[in-house]
């Protein structure tokens, strides 16, 4: 007798199938606090100077506003390419450049 989890097709499935609601969750996760930000201002000026006055810091290069509007910006690139709303000509590498703001995980 085989010890562990013997992957079955039936288990494959429902492993496939959380992944795929997993990541449909997540990008709208993504969604809102895209929505929020974009509510902020007219344009990606307008909302790094509206996050500042949420508790960003607006100075340095760049600043804590400015970063945060950067990563989550990167994050609704993925959400528009899993929606099939944008498409994506030069490889990006969006693991490594939200890397800083998963706090290690």
């Amino acid at each position: 007798m085989a010890i562990g989890n013997q992957p079955t097709s039936a288990g494959l499935n429902v492993q496939l199938g959380d992944c795929a609601v997993s990541l449909r969750n997540a990008c709208n996760n993504i969604i809102d606090l895209w929505d929020f930000i974009v509510a902020l201002g007219a344009n990606e000026t307008a909302q790094v100077a509206a996050l500042g006055t949420l508790g960003f810091s607006t100075s340095g290069s760049p600043s804590d506003a400015q970063a945060f509007w950067t990563m989550a910006n990167y994050l609704y690139s993925v959400n528009q390419l899993y929606y099939g709303e944008i498409t994506q000509a030069v490889a990006f590498n969006y693991d490594s450049a939200t890397a800083i703001i998963r706090g290690g995980n």
